[in-house]
């Protein structure tokens, strides 16, 4: 029974986090204190930004499945880029698979662009 209710807890609204990609990244910065800490899902204007360091003007953005498959989402996620890279804020996109594969290669890249920023 209590595998059964781990289990069924996965799938239960989290209020700390809207997705596992979410938490795990969270995860990863616990582990790297020289990531300054970021604001997380916070709005400017209609968007609403995953990870955003406002004095670096960097945001991350995690693309998880399913939500970044859809046609629609991919081009309103275009928008979005187009938006902050017009306001001076650098945009870094993190898939599921990169993260899956290489989550320290795109720790790597984001404190790149926080250390040039």
């Amino acid at each position: 029974m209590p595998n059964l209710k781990a289990a069924y807890a996965k799938y239960l609204p989290q209020h700390d986090r809207k997705s596992d990609l979410e938490r795990a990244f969270d995860a990863l910065l616990a582990q790297h204190p020289e990531v300054p800490e970021p604001q997380r899902n916070v709005y400017m204007d209609r968007w609403e930004l995953d990870y955003y360091w406002p004095d670096h003007n960097v945001v991350l953005e995690l693309d998880g499945r399913p939500y970044h498959l859809v046609v629609e989402k991919i081009e309103d996620d275009r928008l979005k880029d187009a938006y902050l890279l017009t306001h001076g804020i650098m945009p870094l996109r993190v898939t599921d698979d990169r993260f899956k594969y290489d989550a320290l290669g795109a720790l790597s890249d984001l404190k790149a662009l926080l250390q040039l920023r």
